[in-house]
Formats: C-alpha cells, sequence, structure tokens
C-alpha cells in the first residue's frame, strides 16, 4: 500500500486528485505563502521557544502579512520580546527569505496579555495552547 492510499480512522483513503483538490482550496493563491506552509513554519519555530509564561500562540496568514499573536499571563518585558523575534520570527523569515526579502509578504507579532482568571479569545488561527485549568464563571 503506498502513502498516497492510507487513511486513519474509518474513512476512505484518499485519492491524489481528492488531496491535490483540497490543497489547491487551501492555498487559494490570496497569500505570498501558502497557509499549510506557513502555519508549519511558526510551530516549527516555536519548538524550544515556548515560556512558562505564554498562555496561547495564534497565527494568522493574510494577503500581504503573516501576523503572530502571543498570549501571555503577564506583560512581556522587552528582552522577552526581542528574544521572541530573535528566534521565532527570524526563523520563519528564514523559511521564505523570497517573499519577506521581495517585500512581498510582511511579517509582524504582537503579545497580548490575558490574566490567568480570563479565557484566550485568540485572533486567527491557534497553532499553540497550553493545558490549563477550566475556568468557572
Amino acid at each position: 500500500m503506498t502513502p498516497e492510499h492510507i487513511s486513519k480512522g474509518r474513512g476512505r483513503p484518499l485519492e491524489n486528485a481528492q488531496r491535490r483538490r483540497w490543497i489547491d482550496e487551501m492555498n487559494d493563491g490570496s497569500t505570498a505563502v501558502p497557509w499549510g506552509e506557513a502555519k508549519l513554519s511558526v510551530v516549527r519555530a516555536l519548538v524550544g521557544e515556548i515560556s512558562p509564561f505564554m498562555r496561547a500562540v495564534s497565527v494568522q496568514n493574510a494577503p500581504g502579512i503573516l501576523k503572530v499573536w502571543v498570549y501571555t499571563e503577564r506583560d512581556a518585558t522587552p528582552d522577552e520580546q526581542e528574544d521572541f523575534d530573535a528566534c521565532v520570527m527570524t526563523q520563519v523569515v528564514s523559511d521564505f527569505p523570497d517573499e519577506f526579502a521581495s517585500g512581498e509578504m510582511e511579517i509582524g507579532f504582537e503579545f497580548v496579555s490575558v490574566s490567568c482568571s480570563a479565557r484566550v479569545n485568540a485572533e486567527g488561527q491557534l497553532v499553540f495552547m497550553r493545558k490549563e485549568e477550566t475556568i468557572q464563571p
């Protein structure tokens, strides 16, 4: 059995044509960097860079900009923000050098402080969220 015909669970195996159609739907050409590749790049860049005060990380890949939000339990210090920029964001940029060098794509990040008693209402799509106790209203 080839990898193209392997399925998980009870679903039918994905045929190559169906797989390509789904990939084309995700990569509609409206962004310089395909969504799946952008998300994977951020997740890979986060490996080893998550600090204990980080509650969640989300990503939005909109036309012309890749935006990363970091939700924290307290305000991040300037040094912590600089480290995140130097480690995570630089690694993401290095995954797509042509898009960022040409100005076709911009990248940005924002730290958002959310107290531990509040729920994180993330922008974009979550790529990381730590396990927390359920918050009772």
